[in-house]
């Protein structure tokens, strides 16, 4: 929920503006911009129905869970495919801009330690090799190192078990 939260309410307030300035279209970022509110929709959903069933266990609670993880995931898997899909070649080709220098900037002074770490583990969790060589290519390894297993051990320990045979599908 908070790596969720943090990408798109991130993205409104420092990914925008700079892409808006280097070209991004109003266009491409409205329907951003109703991707994440569906998102932010399907996770209140999905934190509701989780709630519910931690305070009711029943058969009818788990339905409902299980359908609101599957809703959330689909908002998400859609939005990120998008970005991935609309972003990922622009910001190889404007990498080296001021603006997407200075974006960059901006998300590092966004995290504060405890969140990096679990950004970082969060973000390496069922990566490939290429994924971790990418994301190395960007954050020198040993920051990656350090950030992700000091400030990532919690998230190692409680959340990336419960994905273990989850990430395939």
């Amino acid at each position: 929920m908070t790596q969720l939260t943090k990408h798109h309410s991130s993205e409104h307030r420092i990914a925008w503006p700079a892409l808006h300035k280097v070209g991004i279209s109003d266009d491409l970022l409205a329907q951003f911009d109703a991707e994440h509110d569906r998102m932010a929709a399907a996770l209140e959903s999905a934190d509701q129905a989780m709630t519910s069933l931690r305070g009711t266990p029943s058969a009818e609670s788990v339905k409902d869970a299980g359908e609101a993880m599957a809703t959330l995931r689909s908002s998400a898997t859609e939005h990120l495919d998008h970005e991935e899909a609309e972003l990922e070649p622009f910001l190889v080709e404007h990498a080296k801009t001021p603006e997407m220098k200075a974006m960059s900037r901006e998300f590092g002074r966004d995290f504060k330690l405890p969140e990096a770490g679990t950004f970082f583990a969060w973000l390496q969790d069922g990566a490939s090799s290429d994924e971790r060589a990418g994301l190395r290519q960007n954050v020198p390894g040993p920051v990656v190192a350090i950030i992700g297993w000091v400030f990532g051990g919690k998230y190692r320990r409680t959340i990336a078990p419960a994905w273990q045979g989850q990430r395939a599908s």
